[in-house]
């Protein structure tokens, strides 16, 4: 694909995208014939050949040498060249060191105009210069600070109390960073990462709890309503320690939820009486209005799509100054009052790499748990491969674990057997299989056609003991809590990402049990890989491995929602100095002006680049 620009009269840019049938020569006298272009960007001139024939150092006698969009003061401050002496460095360099220069120029513009497309996008959803300017300096930084215990609301304080654990050093951390952020009269726009079983979820509850306190709503969507249902009874097993008049109302909505009471419900959220609610993707549905919502917790972000996530920016609160307690005027609270969106906290299981992070979230404060919960068991993990000797090992693994006392589950990659994968094992199929060679131990099967209903009383007869073998899909990879479940076994585990079989892993190890855990590889080049989860059980050295060996690309996906482009010359795996200096390089310009009125060329190239729309419409 060859993609051309070239300056109008007007100042405007006209750009054409051609696809390549060939490549003749080589060096600066190759030529490359494309087919007919078509425009990217309408466009009032230019040519439109039916075939081009174009070579490199033709492009480039043409090429203006005022091609640069980016700011003169940043080139310098970040020891860059202008766009002109890179494209000639890259193309005709006069030595490795040139080439190496122009290089770094253009894989700064890469991550550049992804860091500044995506705070632009931030600023845009903020109304007031205020706010603007306060999360320009909080990005830029990356100051901790925190609120004490002693200064958190009555109502967090008393969840503390009602918790039968104390905090893990950096879950406190991060109540303490979350609640500074609340009190702020700018909207929070955090992620939150950590390890498998860390303690998340007590985390995001005592936010809510801060916002409930003073009078605002929170609301927290989860992708399934396995998960919705889990972390409602957790909440309310922890608000029945309260007295009843401190006792908060919450409330559980899901799609399984009668339409008398999904009603009930929406009204009580609408007039303000529910101070918290916990649920699906029904919470950002247009019917679900809020009396005064204050902060938006997105359990497994990357769950949900960047249009779903960004919908609760819609749900404006009414009022800026009753939690942060700070004297503004009434012109301030006014506009404030109008455009301020609610918090959002995301959190996510999944861990990634910082530099990843940076890339896909630049516009987000990050907050990571680096330890777990005391008394959480190691889990010995096996890579083996799946041929007639591993599969008798593991069913005597299974069988033990049995006779011990414990509980198994089977992982299967797909539902029913396919034609077109005849290698994959299929839940279904394993099912009758399994039950004859655990004959005395009652098998359940667990998988995403199921009804909630039907789903919920297999979990719980597993839960229960009534069956002591669970065959599932990866359906059980969020949310699911048994903790006395000691063994899982993955089959064609090479099907699944590194992460996502760190998270299934996460599913065993949650009581005083010794678990284990087997990843069944369908060949032995399929094992290397594989072989890393026996080497840690730390997400974030998985995720960096896994970075390096499958790169970002694949890490990232060609057509991943949310408009991330793609990076044609950087690696963010070892190109991380230069994406942190083009996130340093963005708040610059935007600090300069926050909506680059004062850089009308800098945005028409992002708006070429990146789509500059307030994040959700």
């Amino acid at each position: 694909m060859l993609v051309i620009k070239k300056v109008l009269a007007n100042g405007h840019y006209e750009l054409k995208e051609y696809t390549i049938d060939a490549i003749e020569g080589e060096g600066e006298h190759s030529t490359m014939l494309a087919r007919k272009p078509h425009p990217i960007y309408p466009s009032k001139a230019g040519l439109k050949p039916s075939l081009l024939g174009l070579s490199i150092s033709r492009a480039l006698k043409i090429l203006s040498p005022d091609v640069d969009p980016v700011p003169p003061d940043v080139l310098v401050e970040f020891n860059l060249p202008n766009l002109f002496d890179a494209y000639m460095g890259i193309h005709k360099p006069k030595d490795r060191s040139e080439a190496d220069f122009a290089r770094r120029r253009l894989i700064f513009d890469d991550f550049f105009y992804l860091q500044l497309g995506r705070l632009f996008q931030m600023l845009e959803a903020v109304g007031t210069r205020v706010e603007k300017e306060e999360l320009l300096y909080k990005c830029k930084s990356h100051e901790l600070n925190t609120v004490g215990v002693d200064d958190w609301s009555p109502l967090t304080k008393k969840l503390l109390r009602a918790l039968p654990y104390w905090l893990t050093p950096s879950q406190l951390d991060a109540v303490q960073e979350i609640i500074w952020d609340l009190r702020r009269p700018v909207p929070m726009n955090r992620l939150l990462q950590g390890d498998v079983g860390c303690g998340k979820t007590i985390v995001a509850f005592l936010a809510c709890m801060e916002v409930v306190n003073s009078g605002f709503q929170a609301a927290f969507m989860v992708p399934t309503e396995v998960l919705a249902v889990q972390h409602y009874e957790h909440l309310t097993s922890l608000l029945e320690k309260f007295d009843g008049d401190e006792k908060p109302n919450i409330a559980l909505l899901t799609g399984s939820t009668s339409t008398r009471e999904s009603r009930i419900i929406r009204d009580g959220l609408k007039t303000g009486e529910i101070g918290m609610v916990i649920g699906t993707h029904c919470l950002i549905a247009d019917k679900t209005e809020f009396s005064a919502l204050r902060i938006s917790v997105i359990d497994e972000q990357q769950r949900f799509g960047v249009v779903q996530r960004g919908r609760f920016n819609s749900k404006l609160y009414t009022s800026s100054s009753k939690l942060s307690g700070e004297n503004t005027s009434s012109d301030e609270a006014s506009d404030s009052e109008t455009f301020m969106a609610p918090h959002v906290l995301a959190m996510s299981a999944t861990p990634i790499p910082r530099t990843l992070a940076l890339a896909l979230y630049g516009d987000m404060s990050l907050t990571q748990i680096t330890d777990l919960p005391p008394g959480r068991q190691p889990i010995k993990t096996l890579a083996l491969e799946g041929n007639d000797v591993g599969f008798e090992a593991v069913f005597q693994m299974m069988r033990d674990e049995l006779i011990d006392g414990g509980k198994v589950y089977l992982v299967y990659p797909i539902i029913d057997e396919s034609e077109h994968l005849p290698q994959l094992r299929a839940a279904t199929a394993g099912f009758d299989s399994i039950k004859q060679k655990f004959e005395g131990y009652p098998c359940g099967l667990l998988h995403g056609r199921m009804r909630s209903d039907e789903k919920e009383e297999t979990l719980n007869s597993f839960r229960s003991g009534e069956t002591r073998i669970l065959l599932s899909t990866q359906v059980i990879e969020i949310g699911v809590d048994v903790p006395d479940a000691s063994m899982m076994v993955v089959m064609n585990a090479e099907r699944f990402g590194i992460s996502q079989l760190h998270q299934l892993r996460g599913r065993v190890g949650r009581g005083e049990r010794k678990s284990r855990c087997i990843f069944l590889a369908s060949t032995s080049s399929t094992l290397p890989r594989l072989k890393v989860l026996e080497k840690s059980s730390d997400g974030f050295y998985l995720a960096n491995a896994d970075l390096l060996l499958r790169g970002p690309g694949n890490l990232l996906g060609k057509k991943q929602s949310g408009h991330l482009p793609e990076f044609p010359i950087a690696r963010l795996e070892v190109d991380g100095g230069i994406l942190q200096e083009a996130h340093l390089a963005a708040l610059k310009v935007l600090v300069a002006s926050n909506d680059l009125a004062l850089y009308p060329r800098l945005k028409v190239e992002l708006s070429m680049r990146q789509p500059l729309c307030i994040l959700g419409d």
